[in-house]
């Protein structure tokens, strides 16, 4: 403090400006740094969490068209072309899923969907052929094999996509949290630097004008001795004896 005060006040001057300008890079050079982790955030939370559970729900309606499909195939033999059609659709929007880089708990859960999968195909294949006679017991046996068979394994397919819809939900929220504790962090610090900024400046501004003050006075007095030496020499004269009147 004492090295402050015995600067000029040129230096002073530029000491504060200096202050300000330090305090004002270090606001900007935070604000970047969340700005950006906030929008990587963010990126993760559309490409990662957003979009996969919109391509996972689309998964789950063609599971509803497929088993709609199947029970229709049972008393309707023509739907079995419909049913292999929905069934390609389901396998056209789990591929545009996978694009994504999934995590080791969601490649598992993919490998259970698949090999589900696989066998539902195999039990609604099953079911449309019995169908495909036309009988009555052909249409009793289908049924048969659909309760027996494809409605468990259809409900199985249901379940996996649940569960990665809840992995995806939680990714979300985790990413959601990181902007909101970003937001946060980046409004106190801001608060921080400013009340900084305002307190440096104030307390640099207060020494500055005490140290103008003083050499304002100073310069007074100095002109005032000066004003009175001057007023003696003309009453003296210059020589220093009496002015003759």
């Amino acid at each position: 403090m004492r090295f402050f005060r015995d600067l000029s006040l040129r230096w002073k001057l530029v000491a504060m400006a200096g202050l300000l300008c330090t305090l004002l890079v270090v606001s900007g050079v935070v604000a970047v740094i969340n700005v950006s982790s906030s929008a990587r955030h963010g990126r993760r939370l559309y490409h990662g969490a957003t979009v996969p559970i919109g391509q996972l729900e689309t998964v789950e309606v063609d599971l509803g068209n497929v088993d709609s499909d199947l029970l229709k195939g049972i008393a309707q033999p023509r739907y079995a072309q419909v049913f292999h059609r929905d069934s390609s659709q389901l396998e056209q929007d789990l591929s545009a899923y996978r694009r994504i880089p999934p995590t080791p708990a969601e490649r598992a859960l993919l490998d259970r969907f698949q090999s589900t999968w696989s066998q539902f195909q195999a039990a609604g294949d099953s079911v449309l052929t019995l169908a495909q006679k036309g009988t009555v017991d052909g249409a009793r046996a289908a049924s048969g094999v659909y309760f027996a068979k494809a409605e468990p394994l259809d409900r199985v397919l249901d379940q996996t996509v649940g569960s990665l819809v809840k992995i995806k939900d939680a990714q979300a929220a985790a990413d959601s949290q990181s902007i909101s504790s970003n937001e946060d962090s980046s409004t106190m610090l801001t608060i921080a630097i400013l009340i900084a900024s305002v307190l440096a400046g104030g307390g640099l501004a207060l020494v500055i004008s005490r140290q103008i003050h003083r050499s304002v006075l100073a310069i007074l007095a100095r002109l005032e001795m000066l004003k009175t030496k001057g007023a003696d020499r003309l009453q003296t004269g210059s020589d220093g004896w009496p002015r003759v009147t």
